[in-house]
């Protein structure tokens, strides 16, 4: 399992790792409000808490991958 979890949720990076996407893509997700996430303005890092991500997923008709499960 990712560390991220506490600290907050998951960044854009290790997003990308779990879906196999690029960081763009993730960063695209949720600049357009498909993804939802918490902008931090001092660090200008997202972090994205697991039950967006898993909802992310349902929403998008996808599995969801073995480092989510268990998360919802």
């Amino acid at each position: 399992m990712l560390e991220s979890n506490r600290r907050g949720g998951y960044s854009i990076s290790e997003v990308a790792h779990i879906l196999r996407f690029h960081p763009d893509a993730v960063q695209y997700w949720l600049r357009t409000g498909e993804l939802s996430g918490q902008h931090d303005d001092l660090s200008d890092e997202w972090r994205i808490a697991p039950d967006d991500l898993v909802a992310f997923l349902r929403q998008n008709g996808e599995t969801l991958p073995s480092e989510l499960v268990g998360s919802r």
